[in-house]
This record gives C-alpha cells, sequence and structure tokens, in this order.
C-alpha cells in the first residue's frame, strides 16, 4: 500500500492533523480578530486568547470527538499531588541539563535564540493573562492533547499515544527552546492522564503555571519562595531519578507488550496530514530561530 493511500487507521491521523490545525487557525486568527474588532478588549489581550481557544477546542472536539480510555483510575490524594510536583519540576531540571548541548549547538551554527529564549519566559503581566496563563491555557492544552489528541489516539497503544501526544505537545509550541521541555512534561501529563485521569494531568498542569509564575516574580527577593523552588528542582531530580529506577522494569514490559508501536509510528508519520502539519509547525519553529 502506497505511504499516501486511504486506510482507517491514516483517515484518523488526517483527522487528527485537521484537527491540530483548525485548532491552531481558530486560536490564532480568532484571538487577533477579537482584539481586531472591539479594541475596548486591547489591554485584555489573555480574555480574547481564552474566548478564542475555548472556541477552537470546540472546533477540535466537533472533528476529533470524545474517546474514553476505558480502565479504572488508580486513587490521587495529597501525597499523590506532592509525588507527581517532584516529577515534573524534577523532569523540567534534567530537560534544561539536556537542552544545553543543543542550544550551544545551534549557537555555534550561527543561529540567535534570543526570540526563543525571550517568548519561551516571557512575563505575565495584567489579571486576565494571569487567569489565562494559571487556569485557561492548562485546561484548553490538557482537554485538546490529553483529552481529544490521547482518547483518539489511545486505541493504537499506550506508549504510541503517550509519545505522539507529547510530540504534538511539544512540536506546537513552535519554539526550539520549549519544544524538549514540553516533549518530556507532556509525556508525563499524558501518563499522569493515563494513570489518574484527566482531571488530575490538568491539576498538575495548573500548579506548574501557577509555581513558575510564582517563582519567577517572587524567587529573586523572597527567601521562602527560593528555598521552596530548590527544593522541587533538587528533590525533584532526585525523586525522578528513584522513580525511573524503581519502574525501569514496568517500562520495559509495556515496551515489549505493545509490540505494532514501530508500525504505528511508521503510519502515522507517513500519513499526509501528519505531514503537512509538521511541515507547518517546523517552519513556525525555524523563524524563532533567527
Amino acid at each position: 500500500m502506497l505511504p499516501f493511500q486511504t486506510n482507517p487507521t491514516r483517515h484518523q491521523f488526517n483527522r487528527l492533523a485537521l484537527a491540530l490545525f483548525i485548532y491552531e487557525l481558530i486560536f490564532q486568527l480568532g484571538g487577533y480578530l477579537i482584539l481586531l474588532f472591539h479594541a475596548g478588549l486591547a489591554s485584555y489581550e489573555g480574555l480574547a486568547m481564552l474566548l478564542a481557544g475555548f472556541l477552537a477546542l470546540l472546533a477540535a472536539t466537533r472533528i476529533l470527538g470524545i474517546h474514553s480510555v476505558g480502565h479504572t483510575y488508580k486513587r490521587f490524594h495529597a501525597v499523590t499531588y506532592l509525588r507527581l510536583l517532584f516529577l515534573v519540576y524534577g523532569l523540567q531540571a534534567y530537560s534544561t541539563i539536556l537542552l544545553d548541548p543543543v542550544e550551544k549547538f545551534l549557537k555555534s551554527m550561527g543561529f540567535s535564540l534570543e526570540y526563543a529564549t525571550e517568548a519561551a519566559s516571557g512575563s505575565i503581566t495584567g489579571f486576565w493573562m494571569l487567569i489565562y496563563s494559571i487556569l485557561a491555557a492548562p485546561i484548553l492544552e490538557e482537554c485538546l492533547f490529553r483529552g481529544l489528541i490521547y482518547g483518539s489516539l489511545r486505541r493504537y497503544g499506550k506508549i504510541f499515544a503517550v509519545l505522539i501526544s507529547a510530540f504534538l505537545f511539544g512540536l506546537m509550541h513552535g519554539n526550539i527552546i520549549q519544544f524538549f521541555t514540553a516533549l518530556l512534561i507532556g509525556s508525563l501529563f499524558a501518563w499522569i492522564r493515563e494513570t489518574y485521569g484527566l482531571p488530575c494531568s490538568i491539576l498538575m498542569h495548573i500548579s506548574n503555571n501557577a509555581f513558575a509564575i510564582l517563582f519567577n516574580q517572587y524567587m529573586q527577593e523572597n527567601l521562602w519562595v527560593y528555598s521552596l523552588y530548590n527544593l522541587l528542582v533538587y528533590g525533584g531530580m532526585i525523586y525522578m531519578l528513584w522513580f525511573l529506577l524503581r519502574h525501569f522494569p514496568e517500562i520495559l514490559a509495556e515496551l515489549r507488550t505493545e509490540t505494532n508501536l514501530g508500525k504505528m509510528l511508521s503510519q502515522f508519520f507517513t500519513s499526509l496530514g501528519v505531514i503537512l502539519i509538521l511541515i507547518l509547525f517546523l517552519g513556525i519553529t525555524a523563524l524563532n530561530l533567527e
């Protein structure tokens, strides 16, 4: 069968690519139009992004539909929350270490990462932008990537769904600086969604964004905030390493069980719609390199 010939699996992958394109189109264009035709909202960029994101999510839901994972989730309690928070910050710390040689290589090739770095660490100003960053963005992104996309891919394998939903999550940031961190964090959020359910991945995403803003704003001037940051980062790195060593046999067992992983990856990345959406977002990422 030719790579672009239609079959039910590739048809679903092409629908997914279409949903991503429509989501991004409505989100970007919708936010711009809301601000353009309602000049009074010019100082409410976060509100415009919230409204556009909600409309974009509705459109993506119409295309992909809602799919249930179909199994019982583990109990989620306060201790679980703390463990997952350490995993989130430990993984981000490791992603920063892994990203360092990539940044050095790109700079040695003559690329400037100033715009990408600024976009990745942009400051949050205004009430509505704060609401969007802490609440709306995590809810929208989790519903899209760990809800619609993960749910639509789960039938083809758990690891496949984790990898692809995380890859697309990283890619849609359109920023090489954010890609690697979003790829790893997206994998963790997908595992949380698989293990504890979508509301829990939303909660952890909200917590991550809220703590990030707290640390960016007050870490340099508040000893308690600085101490909390170091506790989460260094404690998270230790806990992440222990967690991976403890669960490594289970991960290997999952890989052995999912015998169709290679086939699914091949079909996904040779689907015409996926190829086009990859070209689009890789192009956007390249523009941020300058």
